[in-house]
């Protein structure tokens, strides 16, 4: 993908909108890794908080076996006679190694809350139920006239 400096300043100022000079890269990834599912629906924040302990942490083995909003758009399509790519899965590996912090017996858990936050940033304005991720990181930025 070819990406100019503009588009670049886009990606930067979305994930910034106070202009703090600080752009959460937890954020950053998970927007790039889901960059052409849709976004996260009030639904799909009650199904993941539903897979959440009392504490409301996630471990690992329960957060790649939930069902997920991308499960069927990320599916790989494998060709036939092909070794099967696991394309969800690894996602989910991912989503999960990019937002799990060490909990106080040293195993790494996901905060439902704050995952489900994170990935609802885009969809708190938007009115198409189509939007990807890659459609908020791209968006225009309106300049603002002084």
């Amino acid at each position: 993908m070819d990406m100019s400096l503009y588009q670049f300043v886009n990606i930067i100022r979305n994930l910034d909108p106070c202009s703090s000079g600080k752009v959460n890269w937890r954020q950053l990834m998970s927007y790039i890794t889901l960059s052409t599912s849709r976004l996260m629906t009030a639904g799909d924040v009650q199904s993941i908080r539903g897979c959440a302990n009392e504490q409301g942490l996630i471990s690992e083995a329960d957060f790649k076996s939930a069902a997920m909003w991308f499960d069927k758009s990320e599916i790989s399509k494998d060709l036939p006679n092909h070794i099967e790519f696991e394309r969800v899965k690894m996602i989910k590996g991912l989503l999960f190694n990019v937002n799990a912090d060490k909990s106080e017996d040293g195993t790494c858990m996901l905060d439902a809350s704050k995952f489900c936050e994170m990935m609802s940033v885009p969809s708190k304005d938007c009115k198409d139920p189509e939007m990807v991720y890659n459609d908020f990181l791209l968006a225009t930025v309106k300049t603002m006239q002084y």
